[in-house]
């Protein structure tokens, strides 16, 4: 009587493993490599936001309506606002 070989199961359980040991890598590879893509388009669009403000400069002048807002008279009569904004406190 002749015993059925195990060789043929330990095959296909070996390959089976093989294939799950490489599909496990490539998924690690993915996840690094998005990561990594991420942290690189982080990085560079920092260096642009950098880039373009220190060729464009900050905003040196600001007009918000407060409490001071224009009315009808000022708009009426520029010569008000002209005194109005050389009257800043922030100007130099």
């Amino acid at each position: 009587m002749r015993f059925p070989s195990l060789l043929l199961p330990f095959r296909c359980s070996v390959a089976t493993l093989a294939a799950l040991f490489l599909t496990l890598i490539a998924l690690a590879w993915g996840v690094a490599l998005v990561c990594a893509i991420d942290v690189v388009n982080r990085a560079v669009l920092s260096a642009f936001v950098e880039v373009i403000d220190t060729m464009a400069g900050r905003a040196a002048l600001e007009i918000a309506a407060g409490e001071g807002a224009l009315s009808r008279r000022m708009v009426a009569d520029p010569s008000r606002l002209l005194w109005r904004v050389s009257s800043s406190p922030f100007r130099s």
